[in-house]
């Protein structure tokens, strides 16, 4: 019975992304209750359901891309960033929110009063000073450009060496032009001096 819940659980927290986080803890807990190392458990048991939401998020991605294009719509395109820096991983995170708007749920219900406006693609994952993963709409100030908005992930992972990045940002194609721009953006996120 008990594997059945966490199942449903787990079911209910991949369908619904805005929800994940807390029904992560209850799934976890529930999961990792008898093991023998039950912080150990919750770890593995956090990366694998990270996992199989970002495989289903591209999977939707690629889907629905695939589906305008046949329709004559607009396909955004996606890019891909990696960087390692030795700036601090929190001193990193604190840049990405500010910098690009990042914000988790909690923010997210006191700026619009309500949890309605949440991109289904929405992650926010905090595991301060080893870990932050998120997905969102977020916007810059581009040179020459106003303020530009587009979909982001931003993952930031600390490393022997300071805090390993990876980001991807998808663009419309009248916004091509960001690319550089926003490639050093990310990279700034953890280099000295930005």
């Amino acid at each position: 019975m008990k594997q059945i819940a966490v199942l449903l659980l787990a079911i209910g927290a991949l369908t619904a992304p805005a929800q994940a986080d807390v029904l992560d803890g209850l799934v976890f807990g529930l999961k990792c209750m008898g093991a023998d190392d039950p912080e150990a458990c919750k770890a593995r048991s956090k990366h694998e359901a990270d996992e199989s939401r970002e495989r289903l998020r591209r999977e939707n991605a690629a889907a629905g891309s695939a589906q305008g294009a046949t329709r004559g719509e607009r396909a955004d395109q996606c890019h891909t960033v990696k960087a390692n820096g030795k700036v601090d991983i929190d001193i990193a995170y604190a840049r990405g929110k500010t910098y690009f708007g990042f914000m988790s749920l909690d923010e997210k219900k006191r700026r619009t009063n309500t949890y309605i406006r949440m991109d289904d693609g929405f992650k926010h994952t905090v595991v301060p000073g080893t870990l932050y993963d998120m997905w969102d709409r977020v916007s810059v100030d581009a040179p020459n450009s106003g303020r530009q908005y587009f979909y982001a992930g931003l993952r930031l992972m600390k490393s022997e060496q300071g805090t390993e990045l990876d980001a991807e940002y998808c663009i419309t194609p009248s916004q091509s032009g960001l690319t550089a721009y926003l490639d050093k953006a990310f990279v700034g996120l953890v280099q000295s001096g930005k």
